[in-house]
């Protein structure tokens, strides 16, 4: 499997239309400000690996506009909606969530599991983990079971890990499973549980237990190596679950007010689940070996000590001991550092990348809004020792607003211009720097996906004006019967490219933000179509070919002719499409009868006549003179003098 090479969403969160998200199987690293889409991406992968565990019955709702639970664009007016990903070493095969539940487009030759196989040992963590495990009242003692049901619960296994189920589907089949009849009256009446909702219980508990146990084990070192400073007092860390705060069933407590007093009490007559309670015992051993309880940590310890805790216990389930090696397996990481300052995000940095980031380990996600930290990261994956930049992805992820104010997230490449453009004109505010580097992406986009030639005048060197780069693609273009109308729309806003913006007014400049998010548009429809074409070169400016015709069973009638433009061929989906190519009006003339060459006849086409205007053009013309019926397939019967080849070959 080696990793997933697309993620594809429609109609889902904050994407209206079909995206692809490109990752080829490395490391992905996605800028985005709040707002934009990024967590959607986070979402979507976390939906559609869940959904395997989940089933159909639970996952529809998702893609259903009636239910109030529907994860579907607001804008988007349709109800077709789908999650897809790909894999590298099968490109072409992809693995689909919708309302139908889980599909697979495409031939697989795998016969095991993938996405199973990717939800049992991939892994999520989000910036409200981090929240949770700390924020409580100084009145109140941490209870950690919030986090685990949500953000822990979901990633391990029943049976010691072994398990089909998750210990979340486990815990939601026990609440499903709850002993209450309704009465006549609208009552609920409780019936004693049956044995099978008993044993759930009890098993459930000895899973939890189970993990709570491994955690324990690893997290005291993870803490030491990781974040434990010399000169800083030794933290111990253990999470507490013991009897009598297990999962169980029994009689709710409640509250009674006697007089000014008030009471808790445990009900008899009403019943239900009791949550269980996941403490986190901390102590504090001194420089003299003493130890101190910290019964208050979230009073005692700062933020980042808290923080640093909270990755260690959550880091310590990514532990080699409790999850064993899967080819592909993904560590999803969205906005974990947010509440770090710099010092301790380079820190958790570090461990992320050299001790998760291997390839025996984990395919890392790292989403963040955070600008700073996106270069930071990207910096150190970059320069960094032992870290290869060709191993991750870096995208940005920025929502432009239509006229209705509706917001459609944009996916690009970091390294690309027109990103940069993004960050500047919906973050920096940066108008001059958006359309500079939109002026960049212009000319890179024109001198990567157009031949060199095109780009260039007459005597060799470089055309160095936007405008007239533009105008020389667009009459490239117009020699296939492409329509250049993607091209010229840009020309009429060459001049907000180049302007540098020197009268600021408030009205100037809003109209200058305009025109910018009007370029970017256009820029991507260059791109996405030039993409789309691959222009080869077939045979030079100025090289000679011959037509060949048969007159009669005797005479072959030939003219050598020069080509007066370079000779092109287009390829694309909808097929492939030749250059019209003038030639040079002064050609050669000859016939061969019954094998013998005559003598060659130079003659010159009239000035006035279009009969050089192209290859076809004149092909159709000599016919015509001739009395010789035309052929749809024109280039058979040209010649390419070096090496005698048909021109009809050589675009094949």
């Amino acid at each position: 499997m080696s990793g997933i090479d697309k993620i594809i969403l429609q109609n889902f969160k904050a994407f209206p239309a079909e995206e692809t998200i490109s990752i080829e199987g490395r490391h992905l690293l996605v800028y985005g400000e709040n707002g934009s889409g990024k967590s959607s991406i986070y979402w979507a992968l976390y939906t559609l690996l869940q959904a395997k565990d989940k089933g159909v019955d639970k996952t529809k709702k998702y893609f259903e506009r009636a239910n109030e639970e529907n994860l579907l664009n607001i804008f988007t007016p349709g109800d077709e909606s789908h999650i897809k990903i790909s894999f590298v070493d099968e490109k072409d095969v992809f693995y689909k969530l919708d309302v139908n539940g889980i599909t697979i487009e495409g031939q697989s030759l795998k016969t095991d599991d993938i996405l199973t196989g990717l939800n049992n040992n991939s892994d999520f963590i989000s910036h409200r983990l981090l929240f949770a495990f700390y924020h409580f009242r100084n009145s109140h003692e941490i209870d950690l079971w919030t986090v685990f049901e949500r953000d822990v619960l979901p990633f391990i296994k029943t049976d010691r890990g072994t398990g089909e189920k998750t210990l979340s589907q486990s815990y939601k089949e026990i609440i499903d499973s709850k002993p209450f009849r309704l009465l006549r009256d609208g009552k609920i009446e409780n019936i004693k549980p049956k044995a099978f909702f008993t044993r759930a219980i009890k098993k459930f508990n000895e899973d939890l237990l189970w993990w709570i146990n491994e955690i324990n084990q690893e997290v005291n070192q993870f803490f030491e190596s990781h974040f434990q400073k010399d000169n800083e007092e030794k933290i111990i860390i253990e999470l507490k679950f013991e009897e009598p705060n297990y999962l169980s069933f029994g009689g709710i407590k409640q509250k009674r007010k006697i007089g000014t007093r008030e009471y808790i009490h445990q009900s008899r007559e009403i019943k239900d689940l009791i949550d269980p309670v996941i403490g986190l015992s901390l102590k504090a051993v001194k420089l003299d070996n003493t130890i101190i309880p910290i019964t208050r940590p979230q009073s005692y310890l700062n933020e980042a000590k808290l923080t640093a805790i909270a990755l260690s216990v959550r880091f310590s389930l990514l532990s080699d001991n409790i999850r064993v090696p899967y080819d592909g397996k993904v560590l999803v990481l969205d906005d974990l550092l947010v509440s770090l300052d710099m010092s301790n995000r380079d820190k958790v940095l570090d461990i992320i990348l050299n001790e998760f980031a291997r390839v025996d380990k984990y395919k890392v996600y790292i989403f963040t809004h955070d600008r700073a930290f996106f270069e930071m990261a990207k910096s150190r994956i970059t320069y960094a020792p032992g870290q290869n930049e060709k191993d991750w992805k870096f995208h940005e992820v920025y929502a432009s607003k239509n006229a209705q104010f509706q917001r459609k997230p944009k996916i690009y490449d970091s390294k690309d211009h027109i990103a940069k453009a993004s960050y500047h004109l919906h973050s920096t505010h940066d108008y001059p720097a958006a359309a500079n580097y939109l002026r960049k992406a212009t000319e890179d986009i024109l001198s990567k996906l157009l031949p060199s030639k095109v780009l260039k005048n007459d005597n060799g060197s470089d055309k160095e004006k936007l405008d007239s780069q533009l105008q020389s693609a667009i009459v490239f273009i117009k020699r296939f019967n492409i329509d250049p109308a993607f091209l010229e729309r840009l020309k009429e806003f060459v001049s907000t490219l180049l302007n540098p913006l020197s009268h600021k007014s408030d009205n100037y400049e809003s109209a200058y933000r305009e025109e910018i998010e009007k370029i970017i548009d256009i820029v991507e429809k260059i791109r996405s179509t030039l993409s789309a074409l691959n222009f080869v070169e077939i045979i030079p400016r100025l090289a000679e070919v011959r037509l060949q015709l048969t007159k009669n069973v005797n005479t072959i009638d030939n003219y050598r002719l020069r080509l007066k433009d370079d000779f092109y061929v287009c390829r694309s989906i909808t097929g492939v499409a030749v250059s019209k190519c003038q030639l040079e009006r002064e050609l050669i003339c000859y016939e061969v009868i019954d094998g013998a060459k005559q003598a060659d006849v130079p003659y010159t086409v009239p000035a006035a006549s279009n009969q050089c205007d192209d290859l076809k053009i004149f092909y159709d013309g000599v016919c015509n003179r001739s009395h010789i019926a035309i052929m749809p397939n024109y280039l058979d019967f040209y010649l390419r003098s070096q090496g005698e080849v048909q021109l009809s070959t050589l675009i094949v």
